[in-house]
């Protein structure tokens, strides 16, 4: 059995591979190991659900994470190391492929819900920090949620909402041309157990300026303080610098391409499952 998340899902397939004797995959795929109390958020805040993943950690053969982040999150929750294993999700690579940078202004993207966790509060803040020194600079946001209104609110009281461009939530297969049209990626999520809106712009040349979490904090630039004066820092030094935008985006592509591939992704958990189904 496997389970995607921690927690319910997690339980479920414990329990059945203890009764039916089979091995049992988890993989931790959300906010199962933190809570942000601030706004609501992750698994940890309540006691019921932090014992039902601590359980079905327990009855797992092997659990999986999708970032070393992660990885890191999950150890904490005492499960033995020979037991974690590192296994992300994958990109399609056929789908989502390196396109040339575009001409004009600076343009930063973003893709996700519109909701706390996603924190677009501080993405509307790097922009405006960014456009004090790069005066056309653009941002693109797809996706959509309940924060929307607020969003904009926030925008217009800092005199850049028509620097802004909220696209709604936008069909997977348009998704390349989205990235296309932007210069990099900036992620400013408080949690990723993964991120594969990041891994997507990378396999289409997008370098990511991004929070600590998920495979951000293995692979993007991070900027020296999480505020927005430390990413407009950072983006406007990588803007400055084009035959480094360039080489950032060419090593952004071939990273995916090498470890994040769905078809390379595929062979991993196949491995996998042929390895703990000896263990039964």
């Amino acid at each position: 059995f496997h389970a995607f998340w921690a927690d319910e899902p997690g339980l479920v397939a414990g329990l059945a591979g203890k009764w039916l004797h089979r091995p049992v995959i988890v993989s931790s795929a959300g906010g199962e190991f933190v809570y942000l109390p601030d706004i609501q958020y992750g698994t940890s805040g309540s006691r019921f659900r932090r014992a039902v993943v601590r359980l079905a950690l327990q009855l797992a053969d092997v659990a999986t994470a999708g970032s070393r982040y992660q990885e890191d999150l999950c150890l904490i929750q005492r499960v033995p190391a020979e037991r974690v294993k590192r296994l992300p999700l994958g990109v399609e690579t056929d789908h989502f492929g390196t396109a040339p940078l575009p001409a004009g202004p600076l343009t930063m993207v973003q893709a996700g819900s519109l909701i706390p966790v996603k924190n677009q509060r501080l993405l509307i803040a790097i922009l405006a920090r960014v456009r004090a020194q790069i005066p056309d600079a653009q941002l693109l946001v797809a996706g959509k949620g309940p924060l929307w209104a607020t969003l904009v609110q926030q925008a217009e009281g800092m005199q850049i909402a028509g620097a802004i461009n909220w696209l709604g939530e936008i069909a997977y297969p348009d998704m390349p041309a989205v990235y296309a049209q932007a210069h990099l990626y900036v992620q400013t999520s408080r949690h990723e157990s993964q991120g594969m809106a990041v891994l997507e712009a990378m396999a289409c040349g997008r370098p990511v300026v991004g929070t600590p979490v998920g495979v951000a904090r293995e692979l993007a630039l991070l900027p020296d303080t999480m505020n927005p004066a430390g990413f407009a820092h950072k983006i406007t030094q990588l803007w400055s610098d084009q035959v480094l935008l360039r080489q950032k985006s060419k090593q952004a592509s071939a990273m995916v391409q090498e470890h994040y591939a769905l078809s390379r992704v595929v062979e991993c958990f196949n491995d996998l499952y042929v390895r703990v189904k000896a263990l039964k």
